[in-house]
């Protein structure tokens, strides 16, 4: 299926961010975020890098079907070094 046909999930216009596809089929790309970790189950940390949000990891979680604000990059690094 070419990426423009593929399905895509909307953000509210106020988070800033570009959608994300879903299902078997889906483009994970979210335009403005680099994925900095995998949570597992298709969950992954994103690190939103323009835009209004930029510094904050966000938790992408397709199979919920949305993407959920979180904390800036600092607070999410320091809690995965001591999670290590």
């Amino acid at each position: 299926m070419p990426a423009s046909r593929l399905p895509r999930h909307t953000v509210p216009p106020h988070h800033g961010l570009a959608g994300a596809g879903q299902g078997g089929d889906a483009d994970y790309s979210i335009a403005g975020t680099l994925v900095i970790g995998e949570i597992g189950c298709g969950t992954f940390s994103r690190l939103v890098v323009t835009g209004p949000n930029a510094g904050q990891v966000w938790l992408d979680d397709q199979s919920w079907g949305g993407l959920a604000p979180g904390p800036d990059f600092y607070d999410w690094y320091t809690a995965w070094l001591t999670s290590q």
